[in-house]
């Protein structure tokens, strides 16, 4: 599994090139208990013209786990990601709900 992730660009100008820093957080479980992980990495972004988007595949996550019945309940899933992209000097950042408390958590 992979996060996607579009980017479109909206100005008039184009975007230079640049690296997006992604931090996914996984839950994970082993017996019956679950832990977090923590995947981190970059992606590089060419070029990106006016009005044009972008799809680009934010780390490749191993998904397992084991099922009981039909309940996906111990089934490993990402549990929440932040995305940093930087942009005339400053850094935009993208979370999503409880990020920090998850990756607070994560190994």
């Amino acid at each position: 599994m992979a996060l996607k992730i579009n980017i479109q660009n909206n100005s008039m100008q184009a975007v230079p090139e640049t690296t997006l820093n992604y931090v996914i957080v996984i839950q994970r479980w082993g017996l019956e208990t679950p832990h977090f992980e923590r995947s981190e990495g970059q992606v590089k972004l060419a070029t990106l013209p006016p009005s044009c988007t972008v799809t680009a595949n934010a780390g490749e996550i191993h998904i397992g786990g084991h099922m009981h019945g039909t309940s996906e309940r111990h089934v490993d899933h990402i549990a929440g990601w932040k995305i940093t992209i930087p942009r005339d000097g400053k850094n935009l950042d993208f979370t999503s709900g409880g990020f920090d408390a998850l990756n607070d958590r994560a190994k």
